[in-house]
């Protein structure tokens, strides 16, 4: 297959961007600022993307570095003046670089985790139930719980504290048993083929749990899950991230907020909320619900915030940018001067704690739910 096709009709979008060259994007663009390597920031990797469509430059391990090395964050399409998606112009090049072989064994060993064994981390599918056990769900629920693969494997307790927040509030929740992973790692990466496959039989599993609508805490699975609708031809679910669902269960008083707790804290908004689903106002105002707790803004909040380091799969193409990006987020919250970070993506609860624990910051990091339960009248 040749570049050409994979690219189809970004090619306009390419060549826009390679003439205005203004440069607003890496003003924010994580890779960009940790290298200061023009290539390694949004602008550069367009320009590269036109030497393959032009055939200026051969395929090499160094080109697809500068691809795989990228978080995926959004920054760079949600500051650029044309509304070049160089997110997606990544993603397909990523395609192109996948079919011609050029992937690196990480990569290759992730693919083979997810189709062996439904997860990153080549674990037992069962392993990643561990969460529902002693809990009582309502196996014909309309509402289901989706663990996501970091949650479910990583720090379970928080899905835990989350069913159980959700079931006393009264939803009728369920789960799968023999949950798969979303495909999100896959689609990333450019496995275009598997993640297709993967989104059809895991609509089929759904579909099967007679499900209305699906809530999961991490965002990368919320915003893949909302894609299935491109590959099935019609969307049968309503997906949800859990902020966007506690809102309202608080706010319609299914969740009451009575404990008090006398805490100052700064929000991370992780990527995938913030600048694919726009959802950051959700999470601001469950903070703000809970009595005691004041919400100090770091500098680069909301549509600016700055990624963790775990996006796009950089933590397995270069863990030692990814460390780099970690680092520079780190900067931003300390700036702010609490001690307690909350955010509500699992992947950023875990690099925000790698970080500080690293660098032995004085500050802990915790998932909403997890603050929100300190506040529930048990």
């Amino acid at each position: 297959m040749k570049i050409a096709q994979i690219l189809n009709n970004l090619r306009e979008s390419i060549i826009l961007c390679n003439r205005c060259r203004c440069g607003f994007c890496r003003s924010r663009c994580p890779t960009y600022i940790a290298s200061h390597i023009e290539s390694l920031g949004a602008r550069g990797r367009n320009l590269l993307a036109q030497a393959l469509l032009e055939e200026y430059v051969p395929l090499s391990k160094t080109l697809a570095d500068r691809f795989f090395t990228c978080t995926m964050c959004g920054y760079c399409r949600e500051v650029c003046p044309l509304q070049v998606d160089t997110v997606k112009i990544v993603q397909k090049i990523r395609t192109y670089l996948v079919v011609e072989g050029f992937y690196n064994s990480n990569i290759r060993e992730l693919r083979e985790n997810i189709m062996n064994y439904s997860n990153p981390y080549g674990k037992p599918i069962k392993s990643k139930t561990t969460w529902t056990e002693n809990i009582q769900f309502y196996k014909r629920g309309k509402t289901l719980l989706f663990g996501g693969c970091v949650y479910s494997l990583q720090d379970p307790e928080v899905l835990r504290i989350t069913a159980q927040l959700l079931l006393r509030a009264g939803v009728k929740l369920n789960y799968l048993p023999n949950e798969p992973c979303c495909g999100y790692p896959l689609l990333c990466l450019g496995f275009q083929k598997e993640f297709e496959d993967i989104a059809k039989k895991n609509t089929e599993l759904l579909l099967e749990a007679n499900v209305e609508e699906v809530v999961t805490s991490c965002p990368a699975c919320a915003e893949t899950l909302k894609q299935y609708s491109e590959y099935i031809g019609k969307a049968y679910f309503k997906v949800l991230h859990i902020t966007e669902y506690l809102k309202e269960l608080i706010e319609r008083g299914e969740i009451q907020l009575s404990h008090a707790i006398p805490l100052e804290v700064t929000y991370h908004d992780p990527c995938h909320l913030t600048r694919y689903l726009k959802k950051y106002e959700e999470p601001r105002k469950i903070i703000r619900s809970i009595p005691g707790v004041v919400l100090k803004e770091k500098p680069h909040n909301k549509l600016e915030s700055i990624c963790c380091g775990g996006g796009g799969g950089i933590l397995i193409t270069n863990p030692k940018m990814a460390l780099q990006i970690s680092d520079i987020l780190l900067q931003d919250l300390l700036e702010t001067g609490v001690t307690t970070v909350i955010t509500s993506c699992p992947t950023c609860k875990r690099n925000i704690e790698t970080i500080i624990k690293l660098r032995k910051a004085k500050m802990t990091c915790m998932d909403i739910v997890e603050l929100v339960e300190k506040a529930v009248k048990i």
